[in-house]
């Protein structure tokens, strides 16, 4: 972060520098926010991002979801592309 505030025409005003993680760095970097701050709104940050994409998907009706053990999750999507042939 500090190598891509060095070059010219980037700030932390930027889109891509105030996404999570990114926004807390700069802060960071800036003087606003201790290290161990910027570590803790980074990780709130990160969790409320994540509520609000579980909340989102959730309203998809035709979702599937995929455990996090990767034979029953390959498996599972081999039928679901078996189904739609």
């Amino acid at each position: 972060v500090k190598r891509l505030l060095a070059l010219k025409n980037v700030n932390s005003t930027l889109s891509p520098l105030k996404s999570v993680g990114y926004r807390q760095v700069c802060k960071y970097l800036e003087g606003f926010f201790s290290y161990d701050e910027m570590v803790y709104r980074a990780l709130i940050a990160t969790r409320q991002l994540a509520k609000r994409q579980m909340t989102w998907l959730t309203r998809w009706k035709d979702i599937t979801w995929l455990s996090q053990d990767i034979q029953s999750s390959l498996s599972l999507v081999t039928k679901k592309i078996e189904n739609t042939k």
